[in-house]
């Protein structure tokens, strides 16, 4: 199957009807250079690209439907909040209701709507008010113990596991785990990583 996305960083399972969700980056390669009708910091769009496990038909949902491309970023705090950057890994509960969706570009984990199929309401009703909570550096991996409403995220960048109240969507903690890595190059990965602006250039 093709045409999913560019760079797709997962996959995953929606329980009771199997349709199988993929968040991924695709490359706007058809827009060339910065200029004034260029790419303007707009390199890729963040994407959840649904699969028909019966059909195959595929959906693919822009995650930052809120943005306005013409905005300066730098000016417009509330839609950088809202933005979301690099989807990575999703866990499902057990209904499948709702999945987390960890965003490494933005420091957040996302609650997925599984209900939903459109990029206005995949975080929850408004969009512009996302579904969300700041987690740390570099969220890759999450882990859901949903008896215990807790969510653990794997924090790369910081080498840590943060422990999230699934009911409020509230970070309660924060593990550190062993870290070999230099203290220059723990610092400099969110510099080359984190975005606000749902692009993938530092400050976007």
């Amino acid at each position: 199957m093709d045409h999913l996305g560019t760079t797709l960083f997962e996959v995953s399972v929606r329980p009771g009807t199997g349709t199988i969700y993929v968040p991924n980056t695709d490359a706007r390669n058809f827009v060339r250079f910065e200029h004034a009708l260029g790419v303007q910091g707009h390199m890729v769009d963040n994407q959840l690209t649904l699969v028909n496990p019966i059909s195959s038909a595929v959906t693919r949902i822009d995650l930052n439907t809120h943005i306005d491309r013409s905005s300066n970023p730098r000016l417009n705090g509330a839609e950088r909040a809202a933005s979301i950057s690099q989807p990575g890994m999703m866990v499902w509960k057990a209904d499948g209701s709702a999945a987390y969706l960890t965003a490494i570009g933005s420091r957040k984990l996302f609650r997925v709507d599984g209900s939903c199929q459109q990029g206005s309401c995949i975080f929850g009703p408004n969009r512009a008010a996302p579904a969300a909570v700041v987690v740390g550096e570099g969220p890759t991996g999450v882990a859901l113990a949903e008896a215990k409403n807790r969510a653990y995220v794997l924090l790369r960048f910081s080498n840590s596991v943060a422990t999230v109240n699934t009911a409020t969507l509230t970070k309660v903690g924060e593990a550190p785990l062993h870290d070999p890595t230099s203290t220059v190059t723990r610092d400099g990965r969110q510099i080359a990583t984190t975005t606000h602006h749902g692009a993938c250039s530092p400050g976007r």
